[in-house]
This record gives C-alpha cells, structure tokens and sequence, in this order.
C-alpha cells in the first residue's frame, strides 16, 4: 500500500488496493474502423488506485510543466490537454521547454513553490526531475507523469502515472520493417534507427521493443543508432550521412525513423541521395512510430511502409478523462498504459484524420 500526502487535505491520503485489472473503456464492436481512445486499454501496475485531491474540478490548479510547442507534437498534445482542462474550469499554468531539462527543472520548482492541487509532468529527463519531485512529495503537491515512462528512483514520487505503450511502438516499428523487407524480396541486410531524445526513458523503451524483435530475425543487422533528437533536419543530416558510410558496406535496406517526421527525414535524405524508397521500388524500407499527416501522407504514397498512433489527439483523449478523475478524487489505476496497433496501407484510411492533429 503506498501513501501519499495532499496539500488540501492536509492528511495522508492512502492509495487504495484494487484486487483485479482495471479497464477503461472497452472494446469497439465495428471491425471496419480504428479503436477510439475510450477503447483504449488502461491497465493497473500491479493493484495500485490511486485519488487526487478530490472536491469539484472546477476551480482546482494545476501546473502543467512539459516540453515545447516547438516540437508539432508537443504542440499538438499539449494544447490539446491544457483546453480539455480549462473547458472543465480547472485554472491552468502551462510551462513549456524545449527539451531542455535544466529549463524543465526551474519550471518544476517554480509550479511547486505556488501551491497548485496538482502538477502534471511530461519529463524530458526523467533524473532531472527527481529532486523536484521530492520537494512536491514534500510540499504534499501530487505530480503526474504523462506520456513517457517513469525510472525506478522515481516510481515513489508520482502519485500516478499515464504513458505511452513505448515497448509496442517499437515493435510494432521492427515487425513493419521486417514484413516490407520481406515483401520486397530482401533477405537480409544492413538497418538503421534514428531515435528521439535519448535523455528520455521512452527511447530506451522504445528501441528495447524494436532490437526485441529484431533479434528474432538476425539477417537484419542493426549497424547504427543515433540519437535525432526528434528533430527532422538533424535526423535527415544523420541519414544522409549514414547512407554515405554505408554506400560500400552493403548499403542501408531499412530505416526507423522514431517520429513520423524523423521518417520523412530519411525519406527525403534518402531521395536527394539518389536511393529508391518503398516497396513498390524495390527500395529502402521506412517506418515510423508516432503518426503525423506526414506520416500518413508517405504510407498513402508508398514512401513509408507503416507507423503506429501514438496521434497526439488520441492521447490527448486518453489522458484527459483520467486527469479530471484523478483531480475530482475518484480513483484511477496508479499506471495506465495505452495500446498501439500497427499502420499501414491496409488501414491507413481508418487512422487519416486522428493522425493529423500533428
């Protein structure tokens, strides 16, 4: 049983044990269209619920401290989660950095030293953060890490957790490369990665699910993984050199970009180099993770082979029902987890307008 202390209350609030797996939402019955964000699946880690600080939302403060709307992503979610809030009268402060963790952690003091019920972090370290996370644990201010997962040092700090299924999206990249390669007749050959920010655990995740499955089909040798930083241009300078050093190894057949964007990246790097992408080419196969138009538009085009959601709105969605529960005090799962299924030519139809948001 794990406790944690509420500033308005004044007490220890005790989370409460649940005796069996917590869903919410539930199954879409159509088989003809993509799983909303209700019908994603939250799943408690272990028996852990947790409550907030209970009361009427409205009224309640919230600090939300993440990364910048320099990144469409980030832009998109995080608009996107702070209007869901404020349309339900929650008073919120949004602090923004661009993946700059000394920024992040000015940002994270200076929401603990106002007071709020609440603050909701999207970590761009997960280290950094700790010792902040300490003082609001202190301060009796519950935080709520979103999007990417948590570290162990950290796990006793956030009163809940709300992430990504980063290990599925980077299999899902693995198991989409794997069927272009196949489906275009190469047996084997040289693969690249070029991930988001390294600093962040979901990266680590990520790659763990993608090398997972990978090493299944050891013909396919991953020979770099660079860090992109989630970042189109330098991901795109990354490729272009990585295609160039391995011009004479056997070249590069496939390549994971982490990001839709970061896909288009190699897409065009690869294009200004001269190389055929896509399988109707008999070229380099692309995947991405976390769709954007962009990302849409190359499968559609037959430039990217598949992605996975991750669609900015649909966290968004997913998030949202959960943070107002936790802020009213109803109880929600101590970690829920999303899921993400695979993209690709098939289905690409069912997933345009979702993955557009970014």
């Amino acid at each position: 049983m794990s406790t944690f202390r509420f500033r308005r209350s004044g007490a220890l609030a005790a989370f409460v044990a649940a005796s069996c797996l917590v869903l919410v939402g539930c199954a879409s019955d159509s088989k003809d269209s993509p799983a909303t964000p209700a019908d994603k699946t939250a799943e408690a880690a272990g028996d852990d619920m947790v409550t907030g600080p209970g009361g009427p939302i409205e009224g309640k403060t919230v600090y939300y401290v993440a990364c910048s709307d320099q990144n469409q992503w980030c832009r998109a979610y995080n608009n996107l989660l702070v209007k869901g809030l404020e349309d339900k009268g929650v008073k919120v402060t949004y602090l923004q950095d661009p993946y700059d963790p000394v920024l992040q952690v000015q940002h994270l003091n200076q929401a603990i030293s106002q007071q709020p019920d609440a603050i909701i972090l999207l970590a761009s370290d997960a280290r950094a953060v700790i010792p902040g996370l300490a003082k609001a644990q202190q301060a009796g201010i519950p935080v709520v890490n979103v999007i990417g997962p948590t570290v162990p040092e950290s796990d006793e700090y956030y009163a809940a957790s709300i992430v990504v299924n980063h290990d599925e999206l980077g299999a899902n990249a693995a198991t989409l490369m794997i069927q272009g390669l196949q489906e275009e007749g190469i047996e084997s050959g040289n693969v690249i990665a070029i991930t988001g920010a390294s600093v962040q655990p979901e990266v680590a995740v990520r790659m763990d699910g993608f090398k997972r499955v990978l090493a299944e089909h050891p013909e396919y040798e991953l020979v770099e993984e660079q860090d992109g930083a989630w970042d189109q241009v330098k991901t795109a300078t990354i490729a272009q050199q990585l295609f160039a050093k391995y011009a004479d190894k056997g070249g590069i057949v496939g390549a994971y970009g982490m990001a839709d964007h970061q896909a288009a990246g190699i897409i065009q790097s690869a294009q200004q180099a001269g190389l055929k992408v896509g399988v109707a080419e008999g070229g380099l196969i692309v995947v991405g993770s976390n769709c954007f138009k962009v990302g849409i538009d190359n499968i559609e085009k037959g430039l990217a082979y598949g992605t996975s959601p991750q669609a900015a709105g649909a966290e968004a969605e997913f998030t949202l029902p959960l943070l107002e529960k936790f802020l009213s005090g109803e109880a929600i799962p101590r970690e829920s987890l999303t899921t993400e299924p695979p993209i690709t030519k098939d289905n690409v139809e069912e997933w345009k307008e979702r993955c557009s948001v970014a």
